[in-house]
């Protein structure tokens, strides 16, 4: 499998037709000389995070704001299944799993994953299973506002 990043996106560009260019569609190449870094290998999870927690107790991307424009990518590479579950087991302990030599923690503001197609997986967005093909983001931070009222 195959993970491209990218460090940089700009708001202004979400209403354009295409975005703001950053990520090109399925059919192109990632651009090789605008900003990305291809992280290729063999991974037991990735997780690409907008928010620092994926459950109340489960901090998987710590120091992540909901403002921040950035995905935070946490990677677990082909490890035994003793290391996976002690990486996994640490997510619900203060975000330990970052500590773990298996995991590899990275920050962008687009991605584009690409399974390889002779291996067998599971890709599933925003908890959704989806097909088993190329997936990629882009973040736009600043484009939505949200509202809250204070519960007590």
């Amino acid at each position: 499998s195959e993970m491209c990043i990218r460090d940089r996106s700009r708001r202004e560009h979400f209403f354009q037709p295409g975005g703001s260019g950053a990520l090109p569609g399925f059919q192109e190449q990632i651009p090789t000389n605008a900003g990305w870094q291809e992280i290729d290998g063999n991974f037991a999870l990735i997780w690409v995070c907008n928010t620092s927690h994926m459950a109340p107790k489960a901090e998987m991307a710590p120091g992540c704001l909901l403002d921040d424009g950035l995905f935070h990518i946490i990677l677990i590479r082909e490890v035994s299944c003793c290391a996976l579950l002690c990486a996994m087991a640490a997510f619900e302990d203060n975000a330990a799993h970052v500590d773990h030599d298996c995991v590899e923690v990275y920050t962008a503001s687009a991605y584009r994953l690409t399974p390889d197609a002779e291996m067998h997986g599971r890709i599933c967005v925003d908890g959704e299973l989806v097909e088993y093909e190329p997936v990629q983001g882009e973040m736009f931070p600043g484009v939505t506002q949200v509202f809250a009222s204070k519960t007590e």
